[in-house]
């Protein structure tokens, strides 16, 4: 039954992968076609969704091709606080803000790009899952013997406990009928674990409905670093 399980899984994760290299050349073309609509409202309605299709392609060839090679991964040394409030500043017109605070430098050994995209992931949906007037989402981090965690923790909506271990699943939805904007997390925190994992690392997610979420990272730490670099607290709200 086990082993029936999982080659239904492969199974599907291959039509998933056929599927999606399929899709680039039509998606592609469609993007073309699209400068020669007249309409503007409707030419960047119609762009944004071609480009919501791309990234959701880009993201199961990516997952796809970490589980395939460890060589997926372009090593390098990463000031992992430095990484943070880069990728922060960009959400500094999304309401209702993010705030860094307590980043403590750590030197991590990272694919620097790949760890850019786990951190936009994860303060995209706490900044989309929380209400335009509600508290600013909290980044920190803190050092461990064994590595650094990285927690990014929202005041939203929340996840039903009996869902949280589906969080994981591609295109998973607590609530099939919520909005695209508000119900899901895409392939978002799929890949981001597929990320975490391939640096050896954890990610866990922890919520409760009506309070909020937190998602905690944690990486093996780098070379050891002498002197300190920035922390404190910096608002991007």
């Amino acid at each position: 039954m086990a082993m029936r399980l999982s080659d239904l899984l492969d199974s599907k994760e291959r039509l998933l992968l056929d599927i999606s290299h399929e899709l680039r050349s039509p998606l592609t073309r469609i993007k073309v076609q699209l400068e020669f609509l007249h309409d503007e409202e409707v030419r960047e309605a119609l762009g944004a969704d071609v480009a919501e299709m791309e990234a959701m392609v880009s993201a199961i060839l990516e997952k796809a091709r970490l589980r395939a090679s460890a060589t997926a991964l372009k090593l390098e040394t990463v000031e992992i606080s430095e990484l943070i409030r880069t990728v922060a500043e960009e959400f500094t017109e999304r309401p209702p803000g993010i705030v860094c605070h307590a980043l403590e430098a750590a030197e991590v050994r990272a694919d620097r790009e790949k760890m850019r995209m786990v951190m936009r992931n994860l303060m995209d949906n706490a900044l989309k899952h929380t209400p335009d007037d509600g508290e600013a989402v909290t980044i920190s981090t803190a050092r461990k013997p064994d590595g650094i965690d990285i927690v990014v923790e929202d005041r939203g909506e929340g996840i039903p406990e009996n869902a949280l271990p589906q969080i994981f699943d591609p295109f998973f939805r607590a609530d099939a009928s919520r909005s695209r904007r508000t119900g899901g997390y895409g392939l978002g925190l799929s890949l981001c674990k597929a990320i975490i994992d391939a640096h050896k690392g954890r990610i866990e997610v922890a919520s409760t409905p009506g309070r909020g979420t937190r998602v905690a990272v944690t990486l093996p730490l780098g070379e050891k670093k002498t002197g300190q670099g920035r922390s404190g607290r910096v608002a991007l709200i």
